[in-house]
């Protein structure tokens, strides 16, 4: 049986993997500051590198992201059972 709470996981987590399906990877603010836009402060990094340093990193990954759909992101949990494959042309 399904329990209500793994329900609303289920469905905030489609929204989360349809919202980033969208990018091909995500900026990283290397010096933590959001209002750097320097080139030299800017790196792009995939979706496996900043969910591995999700608790350290400044990354656009929230960008477009609900407070709800962040706040499961940020469950290591939730991150522990994502399954990254690499894409194939």
């Amino acid at each position: 049986m399904v329990t209500s709470d793994e329900k609303i996981e289920k469905r905030l987590t489609n929204s989360i993997l349809n919202k980033w399906s969208a990018s091909c990877g995500f900026v990283r603010h290397i010096d933590g500051n959001t209002k750097n836009d320097s080139l030299s402060n800017l790196q792009w990094v995939t979706l496996p590198q900043a969910m591995e340093h999700v608790d350290n990193w400044t990354v656009d990954w929230t960008i477009g992201l609900t407070a709800e759909e962040i706040s499961l992101v940020k469950t290591s949990k939730w991150r522990n059972g994502l399954k990254f494959t690499p894409k194939t042309t």
